[in-house]
């Protein structure tokens, strides 16, 4: 009896890292625009990295708060997918235990920075709202689903 060949879909192929397995001595153009188009096209919400320059050009001009926020905010969003991506694909090649490490460390950076820009500017009560809501949503969400049942 032959033994089934997996199928070039995604559940076949699931721990697999996307991106290619290369000798890191000698790295071409070609395929670093082919892993960048393939990070870019990992979600749809990538769509919004073109905001990312907007929103370091509009601290740097010091363009008005509301216009400020509304570029860090549409550029926060695929930086964030983008870190998530980063860290689920090196834990498919450091291995689970490594990347579950990876992805509780990460996990928090965007309570990390603006916990970091609030403690700057004297805003502790910021600071505190945010590690308690934080704390709570790992309570409610992570506990829940580490629970057997």
């Amino acid at each position: 009896m032959d033994p089934v060949q997996p199928s070039n879909d995604i559940e076949a192929n699931e721990t697999a890292p996307l991106l290619a397995q290369r000798n890191a001595a000698s790295p071409t153009q070609a395929t670093l625009v082919e892993d960048i188009s393939t990070v870019l096209r990992s979600s749809y919400i990538n769509v919004l990295v073109v905001f990312v320059p907007f929103g370091l050009i509009s601290g740097a001009l010091e363009w008005s708060p509301q216009t400020q926020f509304i570029t860090n905010f549409f550029a926060l969003m695929p930086l964030a997918s983008l870190l998530s991506y980063g860290t689920e694909e090196l834990s498919k090649t450091a291995g689970k235990a490594w990347g579950s490490l990876l992805n509780v460390t990460f996990g928090n950076a965007t309570e990390l920075i603006i916990g970091i820009v609030a403690l700057r500017n004297g805003q502790v009560g910021l600071i505190q709202t945010t590690m308690l809501g934080s704390i709570l949503s790992s309570l409610l969400f992570v506990m829940n689903f580490a629970l057997p049942g």
